[in-house]
């Protein structure tokens, strides 16, 4: 038996018999399980239940064994002191409370739904990633839909609590961990470490600085990232070399060690040196960014805010001295549409709440309904079990049930896995 199974049994009111006795042979009657903790603390908190037709308002605590509560220590913990019920599969002792009094047990050995319980096991055991494959196309689109919508609110808060954090880290600079998230976001998944330790190396306001000089920006952010050869390559690198050495003395600068970036298994538009060449164009055509993406409405308008190219080098380079096919180097929808939903979204998320502009909340939510849904494996793999994401709203929500749901086996949390259950 789980311990998660019989607090899922007593929050969905799924105990047996109806006709409730503790141990000592007290009527129970169930009139509002409780708020369920999945913190630190007791399982359920504010149940109210009436014992022997006295109304108890309080905490439950689940256990499998009744010997669980010595065995946690919980009776040196004050946070249970007002636990009105102990519920265990199995009573292996008398247990009393602090106060010599005998504490009310229920026992669900024997009465619980043992068919719920296979149906339960067959889908934390099930070795798919996820577990619910077989069965998800049966459950009724209202449902799926309902779910999803809860889930991305859950993604946003997730992420917004993490961002809220580093901004109070970085005293409360909304431009400085808008630049730093930024800038991960054109790593990619494979360039991000390096991109976030390029951006802490070199502050927003050192950056700013160079706003006025496209070509100051790129030799600050390529010496910094060490990318930047140390032989003149053609005149572009040697002027680069130029400025990034008057700007290095001047700053204090330590570039990064050459080999924190990636470049195998990338496409050559991916590589970091055209993703530095971005930021940089980004950055000199937008020095009031992280206002402008707050005060912008409207899809089309933020998408043309990062509709930026490489500069005219980097037409027919895609590393430095080595000369290739031209073409502009245009920042793509799909690396827009990550940097929106990754960063654009989460502040304008954040910033809503911080400032208590509800306008700016729902405008976050309803950006990511706009936004084409993201293709990578595990979206893949939602498509191949028939869930089709038609926005980014649907495939974030998927990207948080597969993290904290599927890859947990936290089907009892889902309401996915609840109704599959409650329908076998």
């Amino acid at each position: 038996m789980k311990e998660e199974f019989l607090q899922y049994l007593w929050a969905t009111k799924q105990v047996y018999p109806s006709d409730l006795i503790t141990t000592s042979g007290q009527s129970i009657k169930i009139i509002n399980t409780g708020e369920q903790n999945f913190h630190s603390g007791p399982d359920f908190f504010n149940a109210n239940l009436k014992i022997n037709d006295i109304l108890w308002t309080g905490n439950v605590e689940i256990h499998i064994k009744t010997s669980d509560w010595l065995k946690h220590k919980h009776q040196n913990d004050t946070a249970y002191n007002n636990v009105i019920l102990h519920v265990v599969f199995e009573n292996d002792m008398d247990l009393k409370m602090n106060n010599g009094q005998p504490m009310a047990t229920l026992v669900l050995k024997n009465s619980e739904d043992q068919i719920l319980y296979e149906n339960y096991l067959r889908l934390v055991k099930s070795p798919a990633k996820i577990a619910c494959a077989i069965q998800v196309k049966e459950i009724p689109a209202i449902k799926m839909i309902s779910w999803l919508s809860k889930v991305v609110v859950e993604r946003l808060q997730r992420k917004v609590g993490e961002l809220k954090i580093e901004l109070e880290q970085n005293s409360n600079d909304w431009e400085e961990l808008f630049y730093r998230h930024l800038a991960k976001q054109f790593g990619m998944k494979i360039n991000a470490d390096p991109f976030q330790w390029l951006a802490a190396a070199l502050p927003f306001t050192t950056v700013s600085r160079q706003k006025d000089s496209l070509l100051q920006l790129e030799s600050i952010l390529f010496g910094q990232s060490g990318l930047l050869p140390e032989i003149e390559e053609d005149d572009y690198t040697a002027t680069l070399i130029r400025e990034y050495l008057f700007l290095q003395i001047k700053f204090q600068l330590r570039p990064l060690p050459t080999h924190s970036w990636k470049f195998m298994r990338l496409r050559p538009n991916n590589f970091p040196t055209i993703r530095i060449a971005q930021l940089a164009g980004l950055l000199f055509r937008q020095p009031k960014l992280f206002r402008l993406c707050m005060e912008t409405t409207n899809l089309a308008e933020l998408n043309n805010i990062f509709e930026v190219s490489a500069s005219d080098y980097w037409n027919n380079h895609y590393r430095f001295g080595k000369i290739s096919k031209n073409y502009p180097k245009n920042l793509g929808k799909q690396a827009i549409n990550v940097i929106l939903i990754n960063t654009v979204v989460p502040f304008k998320f954040l910033y809503g709440k911080v400032n208590g502009d509800d306008t700016l909340v729902q405008e976050s939510i309803s950006l990511l309904e706009k936004i084409e849904s993201e293709d990578n494996k595990i979206i893949r793999a939602w498509k191949s079990v028939g869930i089709l994401p038609g926005a980014a709203l649907e495939s974030q929500a998927l990207l948080e049930l597969q993290k904290m749901y599927c890859d947990k086996k936290q089907c009892l949390r889902c309401e996915l896995g609840n109704y599959l259950l409650g329908r076998n």
